[in-house]
């Protein structure tokens, strides 16, 4: 397209109202693009017969086929054309990235956003980054180009380091054995799952699950600066009818995810004792950046975060054998974790079965409180008790008496 004739950009969107907002930003902002606007799939395949276009920003849920199907039509019409995808902020961001690996999508942009977000990121994917300065650090977040990926976009999440994957199958790799899980997985708290091991059944979305737990954790993760230096660890055990849940913190950005298809209620045990070990050895992979909600600076930290009973400094990442090594020690006390005593220490008392009957001396018991007679006999004192307490006819009052008493009068039948 010459300079002189501005990019053609096409809006896949079902949302007119939010649609049109875009549509009219495009066309005032500095590269006054040429817009055009429709609902579905099916009227985008239309378009592609006519002019050419520059950029296809497509919503990922459309009626009919999806934006990435979309992209995927265009692709097939008009080989240079980019993309932009726009996604609602329940969507399944590791399946939207999956599909469109191999597609010209540049970038996911998650809502909530504003029409001026979607005009700097169209800036950026046809005139690169210069022509959108305004796009900052924090606001992207995920894969890199260079992965395979296109980037996503999305300000409510803001930065999120990177992990070592070689630490990922050293702990978590054996783990789900280790503890008879069906899964184990990592994930962000975007909800996006980092690193997966095991096997979950079909009929099991764990991918939208790992989606809603990610953003309780993210919530979670603004509340933990305010709770102290040392390493916050957040646990949670979701109980259903045939899967259990349980997570794991580790650090503010990722938790680990463990997935039991077979209920029982006695494993809490089990997965502070190797889940822990795993967790630490990640977060000091990490390093500092683990507990940054901002992405970290050569300015030095001016809080030292540490983890474990024995307060070790997490500073510089370190590398997979150290981190496995101190997390070990830090967490070894653990190896002996007492579920029983754990929940004797929790609720002040002991849950012990009792072995044999009670023993109580019911006779001394009342003979020490002076209840019994003089014979001592515990038989006759309930039956001259229950006696005593028995109220015989006699004792009642006839409705006359009653009246000439005046506990009843005739007033009180109106």
């Amino acid at each position: 397209m010459s300079d002189s004739q501005p990019m053609r950009v096409l809006i896949v969107n079902s949302r007119r109202k939010t649609s049109r907002s875009w549509t009219a930003s495009l066309k005032e902002c500095e590269y006054h693009y040429d817009v055009v606007l429709v609902a579905s799939g099916e009227e985008a395949m239309l378009e592609f017969s006519g002019m050419p276009y520059d950029l296809i920003v497509a919503n990922y849920r459309l009626p009919g086929m999806s934006g990435v199907d979309v992209v995927g039509m265009a692709q097939k019409r008009m080989p240079d054309v980019r993309a932009l995808l726009t996604a609602e902020e329940d969507t399944n961001l590791d399946r939207v990235r999956r599909e469109s690996v191999d597609l010209p999508v540049d970038a996911i942009l998650t809502m909530p956003f504003e029409a001026e977000d979607v005009v700097r990121t169209v800036n950026h994917i046809l005139f690169g980054p210069t022509a959108s300065e305004d796009i900052s650090a924090d606001v992207i977040e995920g894969g890199e180009e260079d992965n395979g990926g296109p980037l996503v976009l999305h300000e409510h999440f803001g930065y999120i380091p990177p992990v070592n994957e070689a630490i990922l199958a050293e702990t978590l790799g054996s783990l789900a054995q280790e503890l008879a899980a069906q899964a184990v997985m990592l994930v962000s708290r975007a909800g996006e799952i980092v690193y997966s091991a095991g096997r979950t059944d079909s009929g099991l979305d764990i991918e939208q699950i790992a989606l809603y737990l990610g953003r309780g954790f993210n919530r979670l993760s603004k509340l933990a600066p305010m709770l102290g230096h040392r390493s916050t660890t957040s646990m949670s055990h979701t109980k259903g009818s045939d899967y259990d849940l349980y997570t794991l913190s580790v650090g503010l950005h990722y938790f680990i995810l463990l997935v039991f298809n077979d209920v029982t209620q006695r494993r809490l045990g089990n997965v502070l004792r190797l889940a822990r070990p795993a967790s630490n050895a990640i977060i000091l992979t990490m390093g500092d950046a683990a507990f940054l909600l901002d992405e970290p600076t050569d300015e030095p930290a001016e809080t030292v975060f540490a983890i474990g009973g024995e307060n070790v400094e997490v500073g510089e990442p370190m590398s997979v054998e150290e981190a496995l090594a101190v997390a070990q020690e830090v967490t070894g006390d653990e190896a002996d974790f007492d579920e029983e005593a754990f929940v004797d220490a929790l609720f002040g008392q002991s849950f012990a079965t009792t072995t044999g009957p009670i023993d109580l001396d019911l006779d001394g018991l009342d003979a020490e409180l002076g209840g019994l007679d003089e014979t001592g006999d515990l038989d006759s004192f309930w039956e001259d008790a229950a006696s005593e307490a028995e109220i015989k006819a006699n004792d009642a009052l006839s409705f006359e008496e009653a009246m000439q008493m005046g506990i009843y009068s005739d007033d009180d039948e109106e």
